[in-house]
């Protein structure tokens, strides 16, 4: 018997999605792709809850190159449910092909980025703020 469960299928878009998709006009906004791997790290989000972590992400492909990025989404266990709590972007990586060159390769504007998730003193509504760095 599970001790938990979602309120919605973990295939719909993540908070941190749709909060982006408010943000940008960027069509690759969509649900996350897939699911990798368990973050167990001890998130205490009130002074008596901790919630755990889930990560996954998307990859997109372009004539010329590609992206990957990955999210981490936090999970609370409230009232036997699953409650998801944070999302937001802690990796992405991208290759952009750019100009040719003489000898007929291109290019390449590669960028990476990876952020930490702080878990902060100040409180809102009892909640310890998270922030991204």
């Amino acid at each position: 018997m599970p001790i938990a469960r979602s309120e919605k299928p973990l295939n719909q878009l993540s908070e941190w999605n749709k909060a982006a998709e408010k943000e940008s006009d960027d069509e690759s906004i969509r649900p996350l792709a897939y699911y990798t791997k368990l973050d167990l790290a001890p998130y205490r989000i009130t002074p008596d809850t901790l919630a755990f972590g889930v990560r996954g992400g998307y990859s997109d492909a372009y004539s010329g190159g590609g992206a990957f990025y990955e999210v981490l989404e936090l999970y609370a266990i409230k009232d036997n449910r699953m409650i998801n709590v944070y999302s937001d972007l802690v990796y992405q990586y991208t290759d952009i092909a750019g100009d040719w060159n003489k000898d007929g390769t291109r290019q390449h504007d590669i960028s990476e980025s990876k952020y930490i998730l702080k878990m902060c003193s100040a409180k809102t509504h009892g909640f310890y703020d998270l922030e991204t760095r």
